[in-house]
């Protein structure tokens, strides 16, 4: 049996699971023939993929600060993450490159750590709320925004960190 190694940087990581569709047909009320078919899905396997790594936080080593980076899942049959990944190609996790996988650990690690300092994003990633000078208030008051373009988009919606003028 060949297998993969598979990578997600999902913080909670993935529930992968496997369907094949078949048509049943039901009692239906509105029609002529008192029956339709619907198409139903059937889960016919499924592989938990581990989650990204727990590192600990500055000066509390047994609290974690966050789920950064990426979980490596080994021995995953290459026939199921096959499947798996026909029946979600056009996910964001796919296209986007959260989940992947490769034959070999080393190249599963190696483009994992690359994506993690090369600064790929998941938009999982903890938010960056220090507050950054983002202009002036009509009455003089310095505006601050988070730091994180993320949390900008919210204080868009008319919510911003207010401080006091530097007369205050």
């Amino acid at each position: 049996m060949s297998t993969v190694t598979v990578c997600c940087g999902l913080p909670g990581g993935l529930v992968a699971r496997l369907f094949t569709f078949e048509d049943v047909r039901v009692p239906h009320a509105a029609s002529p023939s008192g029956w339709i078919t619907e198409r139903r899905s059937k889960e016919v396997a499924r592989c938990e993929f581990v989650g990204a790594v727990v590192k600990p936080a500055p000066g509390a080593p047994t609290l974690p600060a966050a789920r950064v980076g990426y979980g490596l899942t080994f021995n995953v049959d290459e026939s199921f993450w096959a499947k798996w990944l026909e029946q979600n190609k056009d996910s964001d996790l796919v296209r986007n490159r959260i989940v992947f996988a490769h034959r070999k650990r080393d190249a599963a690690r190696g483009e994992a750590k690359e994506r993690e300092t090369g600064g790929a994003r998941t938009g999982f990633e903890p938010m960056n709320m220090s507050p950054a000078p983002a202009g002036k208030h009509a009455d003089g008051r310095i505006r601050f925004l988070p730091a994180d373009e993320r949390a900008r988009a919210v204080s868009r919606g008319g919510l911003s960190i207010e401080t006091a003028t530097k007369d205050e």
